[in-house]
């Protein structure tokens, strides 16, 4: 690990937050059956706004386990553990693929 990043074998980088990364979340948007899967209605879905691309970077900025996933350079979604339980030695993975582009080779 270097600077925060974490290389995930040849294709994806898993970095932290960074302020230039709501723009690459902006231009992935809200895809529909994307967020279908993550629980969202997509009737009722609102666009991806620049607003709302900087809310998304403020919370994975405070969030003590965040990364941003880039593959290629390009921002592919996020990874999270949540509920960590140093007590336990546990925790809870969360990973959102924001990017309907990616696919594994």
């Amino acid at each position: 690990m270097v600077d925060g990043r974490v290389r995930l074998g040849s294709q994806v980088l898993l970095h932290p937050p960074r302020p230039e990364d709501a723009a690459g979340r902006l231009a992935l948007g809200n895809n529909p059956g994307i967020m279908r899967m993550f629980g969202a209605d997509p009737a009722s879905l609102p666009p991806m706004t620049e607003v709302a691309a900087a809310r998304w970077l403020e919370g994975l900025s405070v969030h003590p386990h965040a990364w941003v996933m880039e593959h290629d350079g390009q921002l592919l979604g996020e990874a999270r553990l949540d509920g960590l339980d140093p007590h336990d030695a546990r925790a809870q993975l969360a990973v959102s693929v924001c990017s309907r582009n990616y696919q594994t080779v």
